[in-house]
């Protein structure tokens, strides 16, 4: 599947079972290990949260005490979850498959990720400094 309408469709279906499908039935950790990682370096400023979805890893981030989150994912509903969590900055959609990472407007601190479903991006361009924001 590389059609980014069918990924985002998928996504928007999963949306509502999202959290507890992937936390309560397998035991996902990993947005609350990443940013657990993230807070221990020592991060405090502008974070991005990339393919944040229904916003697990930024929960995660406000717990640890970030609060300037901005969130991007290509699914809307996914997004409608994320906002209610009441956390993130800012949120938008974004296509992977079209443009690996938006330009900020201000300089981000850090990018963060945990998986991203964009078979078509190319991959050398993955990883960010904050210079390059």
């Amino acid at each position: 599947m590389t059609d980014s309408g069918e990924i985002a469709e998928r996504y928007d279906q999963w949306a509502e079972t999202y959290d507890a499908d992937l936390v309560e039935q397998w035991r996902y950790d990993a947005p609350t290990v990443a940013a657990r990682r993230l807070v221990a370096r020592g991060v405090t400023g502008r974070v991005l949260d990339v393919g944040c979805g229904t916003g697990l890893v930024g929960r995660a981030l406000a717990d640890g005490g970030l609060t300037d989150i901005t969130g991007v994912d290509l699914s809307q509903k996914s997004l409608d979850r994320a906002s209610a969590r009441g956390v993130y900055q800012s949120l938008a959609i974004h296509d992977f498959n079209r443009d690996l990472l938006p330009k900020a407007e201000t300089p981000m601190t850090a990018a963060l990720t945990k998986i991203v479903y964009a078979p078509t991006a190319k991959a050398e361009v993955v990883f960010y400094s904050a210079d390059d924001w």
